[in-house]
């Protein structure tokens, strides 16, 4: 690059307020051009952070087309961005998909239900749906031992 385009650069970027360009005075008193780049760093920052975003929520689509077998429709987006919309925790919706899929069931209803229930009953994580199951487990049923074979 010549001069004058770094110069037309630069002067392009500080009036896009990409960078900013400050003077200051020195210790022996002179004045000196520092660059800011401040503004251009917060805005990688925030590009990176918009497209982890976007990755973390591209990423349960793709979950949700792979355990179906098949692209997801319009409505079913829409269904499953109306959950992410309602704050419904992504880890808990892809349980819910997990759900199920074990119980070999791949439709949206099923798992809006699912969600419905767990929503009913309080959880908000994956976590509390494990306390959950293990309070079930450890609560010891009886079982009526009734001798047959005397009567």
């Amino acid at each position: 690059m010549n001069e004058v385009l770094i110069m037309e650069t630069f002067s392009s970027l500080v009036s896009k307020k990409i960078i900013f360009l400050d003077i200051k005075k020195n210790d022996e008193g002179k004045l000196e051009e520092i660059i800011n780049l401040d503004n251009f760093y917060h805005g990688i920052e925030e590009k990176y952070q918009s497209n982890n975003y976007q990755e973390k929520s591209n990423n349960i689509f793709v979950k949700f087309e792979k355990e179906f077998g098949r692209p997801l429709s319009p409505m079913e987006l829409e269904i499953i961005n109306g959950w992410l919309n309602d704050n419904m925790n992504e880890e808990l919706v892809l349980c819910a998909l997990k759900e199920a899929v074990y119980n070999g069931v791949n439709n949206m209803r099923y798992i809006d239900k699912i969600l419905y229930e767990w929503r009913k009953k309080g959880y908000k994580n994956p976590q509390d749906i494990v306390k959950n199951l293990n309070r079930k487990n450890d609560e010891v049923k009886e079982l009526f031992d009734y001798d047959w074979l005397s009567e």
